[in-house]
């Protein structure tokens, strides 16, 4: 048994450690990108909640003022959560030991032109 081991053992050398390593912190990397997301969901939904329903509610300011501030928020949202579904499935699918391809996932909403609702936003 032990000779097996010092096998397994002898496999192992710098550069696959050092990459099961990188892996491990990509991973990290990716679930920290996934909290930012969800926090970044939950800003919106105050937003939305709070002040965006405040705003409309007592009729604070003119409709074009209110469309300025508040623009397309619900897209940004619903793009959002998109992001994080697809994230965490990615990561979800991804085999122990392996990267996951999270660039994928922006690629696929980028090639359907998801982002254009920041182009939307940020002309407002």
């Amino acid at each position: 048994m032990d000779m097996f081991y010092q096998d397994e053992v002898l496999t192992f050398n710098e550069d696959e450690l050092a990459s099961r390593q990188a892996a491990q912190t990509y991973d990290e990397v990716v679930k920290d990108l996934i909290m930012d997301e969800k926090q970044y969901l939950r800003d919106l939904h105050m937003i939305t909640k709070v002040f965006r329903e405040l705003f409309h509610k007592h009729k604070i300011g003119t409709q074009s003022e209110f469309d300025k501030i508040f623009s397309n928020i619900t897209d940004i949202t619903e793009l959002t959560m998109t992001l994080i579904g697809s994230l965490e499935d990615t990561l979800e699918m991804t085999e122990e030991g392996n990267m996951s391809a999270v660039g994928s996932c922006f690629e696929e909403l980028a090639e359907a032109e998801e982002f254009v609702v920041y182009d939307k936003y940020s002309s407002d």
